[in-house]
């Protein structure tokens, strides 16, 4: 298994930084940027509905169907990402996706926004999309996180297959502090990304 590229955590501001330099596009921006504040896989990011968020409470549903382990994922929203959506809910809140195709709106964004932001930006090779979610999980468990939030967050399934059955904690709460502390740096890393 080779695993994706990402820089150290030092290194977050100047990708933030050449991302936006190089990303054009409000969209596209702003679905990077939910990427990186939630942790999520590009592909979840891609699929979000708006049927799926509830920006009151500040969550994000993912039905079982949507997720790689086949369970329901909530995902609680730190206030960036709250701010991201506002602002796309004029844009796209009377289609079903949060992120739409330019040619068809009734389509998510394009499969590989992503990695073409990525690839666009000159990180391929050294920061891939996924990546984000190592970075997250490394800085999140150096910083003393519970392991079991960070990787409930993930949407990862226990390494214990008896644990994984029997353990359906979400640990919301404590989620939501982490996310939002992990958020809080990612911006304060980057004058307000």
């Amino acid at each position: 298994h080779k695993p994706h590229p990402f820089l150290p955590f030092a290194e977050l501001p100047n990708t933030i930084s050449t991302i936006r330099q190089c990303v054009s596009g409000h969209q596209l921006w702003s679905a990077v940027m939910m990427m990186i504040y939630t942790a999520s896989r590009p592909g979840e990011v891609r699929h979000a509905e708006w049927s799926e968020v509830d920006l009151e409470s500040a969550t994000w549903t993912i039905p079982a169907a949507k997720m790689k382990m086949r369970r329901e994922h909530v995902v609680p929203l730190p206030d960036q990402v709250v701010d991201i959506l506002q602002r796309m809910l004029p844009l796209t809140g009377g289609f079903r996706y949060v992120f739409i195709n330019r040619s068809d709106p009734t389509r998510p964004i394009g499969t590989n926004y992503a990695n073409s932001a990525m690839d666009i930006c000159g990180l391929t090779g050294r920061q891939s999309p996924h990546g984000f979610r190592h970075l997250f999980s490394t800085e999140m468990n150096g910083r003393g996180y519970n392991s079991d939030w960070v990787e409930r967050q993930l949407a990862h399934a226990d390494s214990s297959f008896i644990r994984d059955v029997y353990n359906h904690a979400m640990y919301l709460d404590r989620r939501r502090e982490m996310m939002q502390c992990w958020a809080n740096l990612v911006s304060t890393k980057n004058n307000g990304a």
